[in-house]
């Protein structure tokens, strides 16, 4: 466990590195229901019997229900993932299968990473490449220029290390509590005026085309 003296170290660490929220993305269905319980991990959404629009690829999805972490003895649907980049691989894709007119981005506070349990990878969890680190300081070996990359393709040419860091994530153990959510992210003024009647001033909702896929 880390020090009580580094506590704020970690979160230093990110603003630095330009991280300045941590992101979960989301179809619009299953905001009514985030909003009033947290966001939650998928085997316990599955446990409390709450209906959810899911939008990951199926065979990720039962991949992920397979992976165990290590040390902790749960499997990777056990955790709510966040990313440090949501402008990634899996934003592609689920703008490609539902419209980005149907998705929004949870931002969270940073203080995410303080809570008991939670635990970091420098790629996408479910791949081969993925580090899984327990340590809070640990953040400091993370590929903060990669992670940040605003493509993984150039020339026509997947760069498959690349996509797979720039969705590297903050793993939170079954549930992330409504307080730590500070803003919606939306592609559109029409997306907002969607959601307005639901969050009810109770969240800041901003517009951003760019961190969406068209």
């Amino acid at each position: 466990m880390d020090s009580p003296i580094l506590r704020k170290a970690p979160i230093q660490i990110l603003k630095e590195n330009g991280i300045n929220y941590l992101y979960h993305i989301t179809h619009k269905k299953n905001l009514k229901s985030i909003l009033r319980f947290g966001l939650l991990s998928r085997n316990l959404c599955i446990e409390k019997g709450l209906a959810v629009e899911e939008i990951g690829d199926t065979e990720i999805k039962e991949r992920r229900g397979m992976t165990m972490l290590p040390y902790s003895g749960l499997r990777l649907n056990d955790y709510v993932p966040l990313y440090f980049n949501p402008r990634n691989a899996m934003m592609y894709k689920v703008c490609k299968r539902f419209n980005a007119n149907n998705l929004v981005v949870l931002a969270y506070d940073l203080m995410v990473i303080l809570i008991s349990g939670t635990i970091f990878t420098d790629a996408n969890a479910a791949s081969e490449v993925a580090n899984f680190y327990y340590r809070k300081s640990e953040l400091e070996k993370f590929d903060w220029k990669i992670i940040k990359s605003k493509d993984w393709s150039f020339g026509g040419i997947t760069f498959r290390e690349i996509k797979q860091k720039m969705m590297a994530e903050v793993l939170v153990k079954e549930r992330i509590p409504r307080k730590y959510l500070k803003k919606l992210i939306c592609n559109s003024l029409e997306s907002v005026e969607d959601i307005k009647s639901l969050v009810k001033g109770k969240v800041e909702i901003e517009v951003s085309e760019g961190m969406f896929f068209y």
